[in-house]
C-alpha cells in the first residue's frame, strides 16, 4: 500500500514540477533530468539507490507535464522544440489575431487525446506488436536511416521558386539554403562522432555524453529572432 502511494505521489509531483519548467522558454525537460542525475550521483553512492517506484514514476511525470505544458511558451513565445513543429504556424497565427489561448487550449486537447491514445490502445498492444515489429525490421534499420537522411537532405533544396533575375545572383541564392543544410548536417554528423568515440564529457558524467547535444539550446534561435522581429 505504502508503495502504491508513494508511485502515485512521485508521479503527481513529476507531473506538476514539469509544468511549472514548460512555463520557462528555451528549457527542455530533458536538460533538467540530465542536471537532477548529475546532483544525485555527486552525493554519493548512499544517495544513488533511488527506489524504482519513485524514480521511475517521477521520470514520467516530469515528461507529461512538460510536454502538455510546453504548449505555452511554444505558442505564445515562439519557443518550441521539434515535436512542436506542427503546432507552432497555426498556433502562431492564432496568438497574431488575438486568439493565442484558444490554440493553447485546442492544442493541449489534442495533446491529451493523444495520452488517452497511448493508455488505452497502444499501451496494451505495443507488447503483443513490437516483438514481431522489430523481428522484420531489425535487418532494414539502415536502409531505413539511409532514405530518412536522403530525405532530409533532399528537403534543403531551393525553395525561391524559378522566377526572378537569373545569373550568379540567383545562383548563389539558390544554394545559399542547400549548402546551409548540408553544412548543418554534416557539422552534426562530425559532432555525434566526436561525442562517440572522444567524447570531451569526463567519465563520471559519461551518461551526460549525448544529452546534451540533442536538447541544447533548441529554442534559443526562435526567441532571438523574436527580439530581433519585435513581434
Amino acid at each position: 500500500m505504502l508503495e502504491i502511494i508513494l508511485t502515485i505521489g512521485s508521479a503527481i509531483a513529476g507531473c506538476l514540477a514539469g509544468s511549472l519548467l514548460a512555463c520557462i522558454p528555451a528549457l527542455h525537460i530533458y536538460n533538467v533530468m540530465g542536471l537532477v542525475m548529475i546532483g544525485i550521483y555527486s552525493l554519493g553512492a548512499e544517495a544513488i539507490s533511488i527506489p524504482p517506484a519513485i524514480l521511475v514514476p517521477g521520470t514520467i511525470g516530469l515528461l507529461v507535464g512538460w510536454s502538455m505544458a510546453n504548449t505555452i511558451p511554444s505558442v505564445l513565445l515562439a519557443a518550441p522544440d521539434e515535436s512542436a513543429l506542427l503546432t507552432v504556424m497555426p498556433g502562431q497565427k492564432y496568438a497574431m489575431a488575438g486568439r493565442g489561448f484558444e490554440a493553447v487550449m485546442l492544442t493541449a486537447f489534442g495533446g491529451l487525446a493523444g495520452i488517452f491514445l497511448l493508455v488505452l490502445v497502444v499501451g496494451p498492444l505495443a507488447p503483443l506488436l513490437m516483438p514481431t515489429f522489430h523481428a522484420v525490421f531489425r535487418r532494414h534499420t539502415h536502409w531505413i536511416l539511409w532514405v530518412v537522411i536522403a530525405f532530409m537532405l533532399m528537403s534543403e533544396w531551393p525553395r525561391l521558386g524559378n522566377r526572378g533575375q537569373g545569373g550568379w545572383h540567383k545562383f548563389l541564392q539558390a544554394w545559399a539554403p542547400l549548402c546551409a543544410g548540408l553544412l548543418t548536417f554534416f557539422l552534426a554528423g562530425l559532432l555525434g562522432f566526436i561525442l562517440r568515440y572522444r567524447s570531451p564529457i569526463v567519465v563520471e558524467a559519461a551518461f551526460q555524453n549525448m544529452m546534451p547535444a540533442f536538447a541544447g539550446l533548441f529554442a534559443a534561435p526562435w526567441l532571438i529572432l523574436n527580439i530581433i522581429a519585435k513581434v
